[in-house]
């Protein structure tokens, strides 16, 4: 359920607060895929997205789990502008951004990582924000285990149900490695003979970013691209154990 606190906080911040509340709108008004779109055309920032039409369809219609890199945070609004609008997508994200916009939170799938923002130094600030906003951010490293299995569990139920559910195997750490969630995620799905994976390659995007809010910043950095791949059959990894399917699948990528 959405917090009334974690709002209030959220509208109070300086200069964010109304940014965030503004992009709500436009999502409750547009839908995902368009508002982020805007989001980004309003910086003056090039986007580039690249897919076939099959997977195209794929993405539209069928039951994919799609995988990406996560660079910077402008990853999340740039492959929500690359997917197509469907009720049924699922972005597996931080919990400490449950309810910046409510209008999004019926397609987040909260997994709780404060525990590794916490060793990650260059993640401090970002960590001591979402901290001031939100409970989850105070969890014990058990409890947010608990929380992230179900969480898991949730995701792979929704794949099994047709849904798209995306997912940033990387994120949460300071090396960049992947983590075995992606593994166990796929170790859960049923019906993986009828599910297939999509890997989004995500370019241009960094920690400088938040520089594109200057007008005229955007054409000093670079385009932001996502190009995604051929599909894979999730059946694939069917005799593999969720380690050795997130290796195999860090491998691929």
């Amino acid at each position: 359920m959405m917090s009334i606190g974690v709002m209030k906080k959220i509208s109070h911040l300086p200069i964010l607060g109304h940014a965030i509340e503004t992009v709500d709108n436009e999502i409750e008004c547009l839908g995902y895929q368009k508002a982020m779109m805007q989001v980004l055309l309003k910086t003056g920032a090039k986007v580039n997205i690249t897919k076939k039409d099959k997977i195209t369809k794929i993405l539209k219609e069928e039951a994919v789990l799609v995988v990406a890199n996560h660079p910077a945070e402008a990853d999340v609004p740039l492959l929500l502008s690359a997917l197509d609008q469907r009720d049924d997508t699922y972005l597996i994200m931080n919990s400490g951004f449950v309810s910046f916009c409510p209008s999004f939170n019926k397609h987040i799938i909260p997994v709780h990582i404060a525990h590794n923002l916490i060793h990650n130094s260059k993640d401090n600030l970002k960590f001591r924000l979402l901290k001031k906003i939100h409970q989850s951010m105070t969890l014990t490293p058990e409890e947010a285990h608990r929380k992230n299995v179900e969480s898991i569990k949730s995701a792979a139920e929704k794949i099994d149900n047709k849904a798209l559910v995306a997912i940033f195997p990387g994120a949460g750490g300071e090396d960049g490695k992947w983590k075995s969630g992606v593994g166990y995620l796929i170790s859960q799905v049923k019906n993986k003979n009828n599910v297939k994976i999509v890997m989004a390659y995500i370019e241009g995007t960094s920690n400088k970013d938040y520089f594109r809010i200057i007008p005229g910043a955007s054409k000093l950095l670079p385009t932001l691209r996502v190009r995604f791949s051929e599909p894979l059959e999730m059946d694939i990894f069917k005799d593999d154990e969720a380690k050795t399917a997130a290796q195999k699948l860090e491998t691929e990528y």
